[in-house]
């Protein structure tokens, strides 16, 4: 889902919108020296944006995957977006489908990592999407989106003490992370550290819908 459902500036957690986390998060995966995408309305509809559905998202995205046309790199940025667009609906099982796609293409791909991490977790695959997000950051050593998707594997799985040191270590290097500042507040407050109303009133201020997602991803 992620802006990254990590909360990243490049990859922003979904918020009923095709555009990551805008992701998260869930910001589509960027490619390297990519070529840029064949202008044609099946393009238009996979790359979202504006008045475009989930599902028209996906349809399009569908039409680039099956055209046979496309280079591994545009092929990859297909299945990231139509991922994205599957997070967005919630069908999470699909979207992890499309990542590993994006991953199959792209080994090194560490924002295709941390996205499926993300929805990973979300369904409860805690040691599979811990794996993800190691990997990934392996790939991009302190990563703050990363680790704040770290930092949510960890929530889901109880492990409060590690959720708020990835949470920290994200905060380290961006304060204004959302995520990473709900996610240590509900963190705190399961240890019965009232400091955590604090960081979930910041992070309501910065993105006010967040507690709201984080209840669709599993936490309350």
């Amino acid at each position: 889902m992620a802006a990254h459902p990590g909360g990243g500036a490049e990859h922003r957690r979904a918020k009923g919108s095709t555009s990551r986390w805008i992701l998260p998060a869930i910001v589509l995966v960027g490619f390297a020296g990519a070529a840029q995408a064949q202008s044609s309305p099946a393009w238009a509809r996979c790359s979202g944006g504006k008045g475009i559905s989930p599902d028209g998202q996906i349809g399009g995205c569908t039409i680039v995957i099956l055209s046979g046309r496309e280079s591994p790199q545009n092929l990859a940025k297909a299945f990231s977006n139509r991922g994205t667009a599957f997070f967005v609906k919630g069908d999470y099982r699909r979207a992890i489908q499309d990542y590993s796609q994006v991953i199959n293409l792209d080994p090194n791909n560490a924002t295709a990592l941390d996205n499926r991490c993300w929805t990973r977790a979300t369904l409860g695959l805690v040691d599979e999407a811990l794996q993800d997000c190691d990997q990934a950051l392996n790939l991009r050593p302190g990563q703050a989106s990363t680790l704040a998707t770290r930092g949510f594997v960890h929530l889901k799985s109880g492990a409060l003490e590690a959720a708020i040191a990835d949470y920290n270590a994200a905060l380290t290097r961006d304060p204004h992370n959302p995520y990473a500042l709900y996610g240590r507040g509900v963190a705190k407050m399961k240890k019965a550290d009232a400091s955590g109303d604090d960081d979930i009133a910041a992070a309501k201020t910065i993105s006010p819908e967040i507690a709201q997602e984080f209840e669709r991803y599993g936490v309350k």
